[in-house]
Formats: C-alpha cells, structure tokens, sequence
C-alpha cells in the first residue's frame, strides 16, 4: 500500500487530502445530510474513492463525477460540488444546446453544420430515450425534483451542448467515440443526425446557429431568458396589456452580506419597490392587474420581498396579482410564490411547476478545498416548508411551445 501511495501524482494526493479533510468535515456538517444516506454510507463512498484514486490512479473527471453522483444521492439541492479552476474535465462537447417545453424538448442552437435539427424535438441520444437519458443524469446533478433536474439539463445544454465525459460515464456513449447519434423529430417526420465531437480550446471562438431571436414572443413570453447581464430586478408599466409588469431574477440587493459576492453596487429592492407602487398610484387608471415575474429567481434572502410586501400590502391588495413561475424557481425564489399566495387573496399562477426544494434545507455556507480548488455548498438549517402549493395551484390558460412561448394571457 505504500509504494502504490508513492506512486501518485501530487495532484492525486491533494485531491485524497481533500476528500477525507475539508470534503468529508464540511458533508457531516451540512443539514439534513443523512435524511437519504446515513453518516456510514457516505463514509463509506468517500473511503471507496480515496482507494480508487490510490488504486485505479482516477483522473479529475472521474473524481469530480463520483463526488457530484455522492452528493446527488444525498437528494437536498442545496448542496452542491463545484470543481476549481484547475480542472481538467471538460474539453469534448457535442454542440446541441436546447430547452424543454411543454411537449418535450426541442434543439434551439447547433454548430452551423448541423442546423438542420433546429426546432426539432429530441427524441433519443444514441438510441436511449430522452426519458432514461434524463434519468441517467440524475446521478450526477444535485435535484430533489424533476424540474429541477431539467433545469440542470437545460441550463448545461445552453451553455455548451452535451459533455462526451459525462455520455461516456453515465453509458450513454462507448468511451473514445467521436460522434452521437441524436433521433429527432419535425414536422411529424422522425429523423436521425449524426453529431461530432467539438473540441474545445482557449483560442477557438464557438459560433452557434440559434432559433432563440427568431422565436415570436406573446407578452412576457421570453423576455429574460436570452438577455445578457439580466439585471437583479426592474420593472414595466406595460400600458398595452395594463399592467405592472415587475420581474424579479434574485432575492438579492446591496443591503445583503455574502462573503463570496460584492454587493456593494447592486440596487436597493426597498428602494425599487417603492418606486414601483409610486408609478402604479401615479398610473392608476391605466393599471388593472401586478405581474410578478419568478421565472429566473434561484434564490437569496426571502426577506426582500416579505418585507416589500408587508410595507405596501394595503395598496397592493386592490390588484390581480399574476405570477409567472417555471423550473428555474427555487429556494427564496419559492419563498416568494408562496408568500405572494399567503399574503393576498387574487393570485394566479402561469407556467409551470418549479423547482422547488423540497426538503427545504437552505442557508448555504461554501466550504474551500484549498488543496484541489473546488468548492462545496453545504447546507445549514431547516427552513419552513416551501412549494407546496405550486403544483396544485398553476390556473392560468398559458402556451409554452418552440413556435409561441408565453404565459400570460389577460
């Protein structure tokens, strides 16, 4: 056992020093750990890896994987992996970036060779199913529902397409295969495309043939989906459909303190959100319901809003107020649509169910691996329940397809 350890890369070395210090330590302290995997399970899995590393001489992929699939079996979203700078995972991408909608999920970008399979429905990725696809990714993303687990799949995809280490490790591809086989669907007629391998590199400049500009918008259909630099929140008097149109992306402002994030510069919510009801009194003929927009808010101090509304209740009570949510709602995120429902009596949800978490463990604390770089969210303490009426509560009349995305309907 000796001369194998001699035998191990410094790299390898700092990854075991940190799985069994800064990894196991900060996974024992995080709430609600052991409601799905006992403190002995999880142990045991991170005893398994260090004598993989020693023995099988894992690389950073395989390492990554197998602490980000511990971490999905633990099933609190909250808790999360994220690999440091250093890491040499991803280099291999298959350039198919999309988004679900209603009836499943459909190609939005390609490399200009393949644009063909623009707004087709994805049906199977070589051979496999979308459905058991989907799954297959379960075991690597931290999910405590299936929203949110097709956030994840959407959120990755846009950014960049499909990983050929993560189809290859989760048996989607054969190792070293240079191509995918996707089935596709358009126009009622099902095809199958053939995509290569993308290799990326610093110097190379990824251009992309998208439907994303091309996609006709109903009233607040898009709006913030492929916009960059999405501010924090703003707001719209949107006198053609009479309404304050507010979309809210995160519960956070300049009055909030995270280590990790300088917050000095960002805007004021109290500040904004008196500005919203001041243009709402001075609009009052023009305004008939409040829309408030949750779709991209994952989440922050649940304060903000509470305190917002709370300030402006005897005003706002007077108004409809409808919210648009989807899969990319989550922890203060949810906060909101819940107090929105507990607080006034004419509310109506549009979109679809979101990502909700569940489990509710919640107030994250990031712990360093300072040897390897990578960085873990963990979890500490029990908040109330959340998301308990989004499934059952989403009334409004919406269409949510590639070819009209909206959610509010007057």
């Amino acid at each position: 056992q000796e001369e194998i350890k001699q035998e191990l890369t410094e790299h390898q070395k700092a990854w075991i020093a940190d799985i069994d210090g800064p990894l196991r330590e900060g996974l024992a302290s995080a709430a609600g750990v052991n409601e799905f995997l006992s403190d002995e399970e999880r142990n045991e899995r991170l005893d398994a890896l260090i004598r993989r590393i020693e023995t099988e001489y894992l690389d950073d992929y395989e390492i990554c994987a197998s602490i980000k699939e511990l971490i999905s079996d633990i099933r609190i979203a909250h808790i999360n992996f994220t690999p440091g700078n250093g890491y040499a995972g991803h280099k291999a991408i298959y350039v198919v970036c999309g988004q679900w909608f209603a009836d499943g999920f459909y190609v939005m970008g390609t490399l200009e060779e393949d644009k063909e399979c623009l707004g087709s429905r994805l049906l199977a990725v070589n051979g496999i199913e979308l459905e058991e696809v989907l799954k297959r990714y379960d075991r690597i993303y931290s999910n405590e529902n299936e929203m949110w687990l097709k956030k994840a799949f959407e959120r990755d995809s846009l950014s960049h397409g499909f990983y050929q280490l993560d189809l290859e490790y989760l048996g989607i591809q054969k190792e070293g295969a240079g191509e995918i086989e996707l089935t596709l669907e358009k126009d009622g007629a099902a095809f199958k495309k053939n995509i290569k391998v993308f290799q990326l590199n610093k110097s190379h400049e990824l251009k992309v043939a998208s439907l994303y500009d091309q996609i006709p918008v109903l009233p607040y259909g898009d709006r913030i989906y492929r916009q960059e630099n999405v501010p924090l929140f703003y707001y719209d008097l949107d006198k053609e459909h009479r309404a304050m149109y507010v979309q809210y992306n995160r519960c956070i402002d300049n009055t909030e303190e995270i280590p990790w994030e300088d917050t000095s510069s960002y805007p004021n919510f109290e500040e904004f959100f008196d500005d919203v009801i001041e243009v709402m009194k001075e609009n009052e003929g023009e305004i008939d319901c409040f829309v408030l927009d949750l779709r991209n808010n994952g989440g922050g101090s649940e304060l903000l809003l509470n305190n917002a509304y709370e300030k402006h209740y005897e005003y706002l009570k007077q108004y409809p107020i409808k919210v648009l949510i989807g899969k990319y709602v989550f922890s203060a995120g949810q906060d909101a649509v819940d107090m929105t429902l507990h607080m006034f009596d004419d509310v109506t949800l549009y979109g679809e169910e979101t990502g909700q978490a569940i489990h509710n463990y919640t107030a994250i604390k990031k712990i360093q691996l300072e040897n390897t770089g990578g960085c873990l969210n963990a979890t500490q303490h029990l908040d109330y329940c959340k998301g308990q009426f989004c499934s059952a509560l989403i009334q409004g009349q919406f269409q949510y397809s590639p070819h009209g995305v909206g959610f509010f309907h007057s």
